[in-house]
């Protein structure tokens, strides 16, 4: 090969030191052959036929190399020189005439940038074998030590070649490793933004948590210390008064004696304005000796054991209510109502009966026995309504011990109340054992438990045994004040339909009615009561003028309203064609229409007095119709109060006032006459006054003709 034979021509001259010039000579023959052949490398062959590589192996150069080795040291000895000749073949016909085939390289499609891209590398490849060659003639002048040189810098070259790919891979693997970093660093940076981010979040909501927490806690305290302080206020105070009492009432019996109440009954209302009971107000505290006289079976009453005794520190208290019932409403403007006592700091209450509705009217603590009560309640019956603003409870609106009762309440409230429930509104103590019909409401608070209370129908309440009658039967009864007007008996579910309600009393200076009351269905006893209202004398249209179009006097309800409107053009002309206008006396001339309607829950009653705004001075007369357009109140002349016109009519719950002008017949007639001889005046007149023209006009034409006669007469003589 070319570059085989030019490392020869290097070993040779390398130790050819005698005969330099002629080994100068040779090797740049061989340079310039040597680089034409290497420029030419693909196509150029020697005279055997065999096509040289440009780019031989380093191995076969190597073995080249130490061929030629051997034979220059044996012909450098001589001192001898080998030429070497290259031929360069740019033909594609061989010198035996063979002719190479062609080469069809297909089409490819290459972007446009590609293309350019290798056209500027191929022209710079051309320019560096342009340069390189030159390189290669020049060193092919130098003395053979740099024929070493040449090979070393394109060993060199070579290595940089190789470094440079090897460095372009290494790059091109840190970019892909730096791409790969950062994706890694973004994504960890989102995650960790994120989890800083829900960290927060969670944060302020722990925090926000252990706020509200604290607050509540907070509050909690705060009733904590309020509660002792007032225990310890209340401590204080029975101390200073050397007295804390003690409630010794669940120690006693039925049995007459001092502090009891037994087999007490009421069947008459009761109003009040707190601490309402149909047997007791209230419970509290009196003659605290007496008890503790009791408790220790202390006969001696005089003076000195009183005084004695008042020194103590410790008072008992006795209250029992025994056996006792109510049949009758209970009515409390304030706090405190019960069906047998409406507020018991003591005492107990135990096999009572209630049957009456019980009712605080804007206050709390109401219930079937007792609106409150601080000890016990056992073994009682309670069928009634109740209801209140807070703590209401079918036995008790707040209680102690509740336990053995018998209980159907209808807590009668629009809407649930804080601590409400069909035994009790709220317990304090123990709540065992009772029974109660399952109304809507639980036992307790609104929660029924199975070791408080346990709910069932009535059916199953009156089949447990020894109820009393009154849970048997219920009596309906109507009242006019304190007198009965009508009462009967009836069972647990009759019916009572208003139609069968008594007629209602009369009254000279308003109106009554049955107050509202859910009477059926039957569940309890009912007690209806006769309501007296004063009417209302009058009635004002709203409007945006500052005068009311209409006004209605009358009787009227509170809840009555009127509203007013002008009627349109169509109930214009319906008006007008329906107007009965056939008097032989006098005519209606139609003015002004306006549209009512009266609307309130009872009956209406039709007298009335209408008031209409006489706002266009010619009208004088009023009439009604309904709103089909029938006549209710006929055309009439109305009276003048102002600037109203009043007439006393008839009205219907809606129609049409028609406001009117009332004229004559003889008026019209003779306004007619007047009208008619006016005109007949006026014909005449214009009569007389075209004859008087034409007259005129006649004696002027005749003066004008005599004076032309006389003319001519007077001509002649002249």
């Amino acid at each position: 090969t070319a570059s085989g034979d030019s490392s020869t021509v290097t070993e040779d001259s390398n130790t050819a030191s005698g005969d330099s010039s002629t080994v100068t000579e040779d090797s740049n023959t061989a340079s310039g052959d040597s680089s034409t052949a290497t420029e030419d490398s693909n196509t150029a062959s020697d005279d055997s036929g065999e096509v040289p590589a440009a780019n031989s192996s380093s191995d076969s150069s190597s073995s080249d190399d130490s061929s030629a080795s051997g034979d220059g040291n044996d012909q450098a000895s001589t001192g001898r020189m080998i030429p070497v000749t290259y031929r360069v073949v740019t033909s594609t016909t061989l010198p035996d005439g063979t002719q190479l085939p062609d080469v069809n390289i297909p089409d490819v499609q290459v972007p446009s940038e590609l293309t350019a891209a290798l056209q500027q590398l191929q022209a710079l490849s051309k320019d560096v074998r342009t340069q390189m060659s030159t390189i290669a003639g020049l060193l092919g002048e130098m003395p053979g030590q740099t024929n070493q040189l040449m090979s070393d810098i394109k060993s060199i070259t070579g290595s940089m070649d190789k470094m440079t790919d090897e460095l372009d891979d290494i790059l091109d693997d840190f970019d892909d490793e730096m791409d790969t970093m950062k994706d890694d660093l973004r994504q960890k940076g989102n995650t960790i933004s994120d989890t800083l981010d829900n960290t927060s979040d969670t944060l302020h909501t722990d925090f926000d948590g252990v706020r509200d927490s604290l607050d509540r806690v907070k509050d909690q305290f705060d009733v904590i210390r309020g509660t002792v302080s007032d225990a310890l206020d209340e401590l204080k105070n029975r101390i200073d008064d050397k007295s804390i009492y003690v409630d010794v009432s669940e120690l006693t019996d039925a049995t007459s004696g001092d502090g009891k109440i037994i087999s007490s009954t009421n069947s008459g209302e009761v109003y009040a304005d707190t601490q309402g009971g149909g047997i007791a107000g209230a419970i509290v505290k009196t003659n605290p000796q007496k008890a503790s006289a009791w408790f220790f079976q202390d006969k001696n009453d005089d003076e000195d054991d009183d005084e004695d005794d008042s020194d103590s520190i410790t008072r008992h208290v006795l209250a029992a209510i025994f056996s006792s019932s109510n049949t009758a409403d209970i009515t409390v403007k304030g706090d405190y109502a019960g069906g047998i006592v409406g507020k018991a700091d003591y005492g107990i209450i135990v096999a009572a009966e209630n049957y009456g509705d019980i009712l605080t009217d804007g206050g709390k603590y109401a219930g079937g026995i007792a609106g409150r009560c601080d000890n016990t309640i056992r073994d009682s019956y309670v069928l009634s309504g109740v209801s209140g603003d807070g703590y209401v409870g079918g036995v008790a609106g707040r209680g102690e011990d509740v336990s053995g009762n018998y209980v159907c309440s209808y807590l009668d409230m629009d809407s649930y109340v804080k601590s409400s429930g069909a035994v009790v509104g709220k317990a304090d103590g123990v709540v065992k054992d009772n029974y109660f019909v399952d109304n809507g409401y639980g036992a307790v608070d609104g929660v029924t438990r199975s070791s408080e209370a346990e709910s069932m129908d009535y059916d199953s309440l009156i089949q447990l045994g020894n109820m009393p009658l009154n849970f048997t039967q219920f009596t309906v009864r109507f009242m006019n004040g304190e007198q009965v007007v009508w009462q009967n008996t009836f069972a647990y579910g009759d019916e009572l339909p208003e139609e069968n309600y008594p007629d209602l009393p009369k009254s000279k200076d308003g109106y009554v009615y049955w107050e509202e009351k859910d009477v059926s269905p039957i569940h309890r006893n009912v007690t209806v009561h006769a309501v007296y209202r004063a009417y209302m004398p009058a009635l004002t249209a709203d409007a945006e003028e500052e005068k009311s179009p209409v006004l209605m006097g009358g009787e009227f309800y509170p809840d009555t309203k009127i509203s007013v409107r002008e009627a349109t053009d169509e109930e214009l002309a319906q008006v007008k064609a329906n107007m009965d206008n056939d008097s032989p006396f006098y005519k209606y001339y139609l003015k002004k229409v306006y549209y009512y309607e009266v609307s309130q829950a009872q009956p209406l009653r039709t007298n009335a007095i209408v008031r209409v705004l006489n706002d266009t001075r010619l009208a004088d007369s009023l009439m009604t119709m309904d709103a089909e357009y029938q006549t209710v109140g006929e055309a009439q002349k109305a009276d003048t109060i102002g600037s109203y016109l009043s007439s006393d009519t008839q009205i219907s719950s809606a129609g049409y006032i028609v406001v009117l002008n009332r004229m004559d017949i003889w008026v019209e007639t003779l306004i007619s006459a007047a009208v008619l001889a006016l005109a007949i005046l006026v014909v005449v007149g214009l009569h007389i006054r075209r004859q008087k023209r034409r007259n005129a006009a006649k004696a002027a034409a005749e003066a004008a003709v005599t004076k032309e006669t006389d003319d001519e007469t007077v001509k002649p003589e002249e």
